[in-house]
């Protein structure tokens, strides 16, 4: 089944030339799995990081530069297979997507540790990324689309989303991190909000998907019962002069 891919994010025509770019001067020894390494390796030092940016800022330069490997490396791997014509469907979607669910659960369960979000907002935004992510694969499944991003907010736009909010605790030692509203701190009301909005989105498209095809199915199935039912035979229409034809006529008698 051919793939199609959707992405969403207000960020993707600046990244799509970024990766036309950067692919033809890519080293014919760089592959894919090479590449979907470099991603899964700047994740592991972007969480490493976030536990250590408290004690110097060189942590929070560790922290973006891996935030960029993370980005370079899960970008480019398909794209490069693709550039090169060496696709392997199944194996690079398992690759890909086991990657990107290590990395992303990595680095938002270390913010969570860290100090940048409460364990309980981490959790939120893991559901969060979780419900889309299953929403992208019915989608594979079903039409062969995969969608990357939600309402403009994709992968790219979180990565640079999460290193201006680092860079914003550090810069004032957390103090964004603690303010509260109404009892309950600001990352974790905007975490249970961005929870709460993808799974009504999701449930909305998921709606929406189901009534599309049932009106895609309905009308196959009449075309097919329609194709399927017998051509009525042919009648013979009676009359009553083509009965009277039909008659033998009679003969007079000799005698009379």
């Amino acid at each position: 089944m051919s793939v199609r891919r959707r992405n969403d994010g207000l960020l993707a025509g600046v990244e799509r030339r970024a990766i036309t770019f950067i692919l033809p001067r890519l080293p014919e020894s760089v592959h894919s799995d090479h590449l979907t390494g470099i991603a899964l390796f700047g994740a592991i030092v972007a969480s490493f990081a976030l536990v250590e940016v408290r004690v110097s800022l060189l942590f929070f330069a560790i922290f973006a530069l891996g935030i960029f490997l993370n980005w370079f490396g899960d970008s480019l791997d398909g794209a490069l297979a693709r550039y090169r014509r060496c696709e392997r469907h199944k194996i690079g979607f398992l690759l890909d997507k086991t990657c990107d669910l290590l990395s992303l659960g990595a680095v938002v369960l270390a913010m969570g540790q860290s100090g940048f979000l409460s364990p309980f907002g981490s959790l939120m935004l893991v559901i969060a990324y979780l419900v889309h992510t299953i929403y992208s694969l019915l989608r594979l499944v079903v039409d062969g689309v995969q969608v990357i991003g939600i309402d403009g907010f994709g992968a790219t736009e979180g990565r640079i989303s999460a290193i201006i909010w680092v860079g914003l605790n550090a810069a004032f030692s957390f103090g964004p991190a603690r303010w509260e509203v109404a009892g309950m701190s600001v990352t974790d009301t905007f975490c249970v909000c961005a929870a709460c909005f993808v799974l009504v989105r999701f449930l909305r498209s998921v709606g929406k998907d189901i009534e599309r095809l049932q009106a895609i199915e309905g009308s196959f199935s009449s075309r097919a019962a329609a194709a399927e039912r017998p051509t009525p035979a042919a009648t013979t229409h009676w009359s009553v002069r083509q009965s009277g034809e039909a008659k033998a006529a009679p003969t007079r008698s000799p005698i009379l």
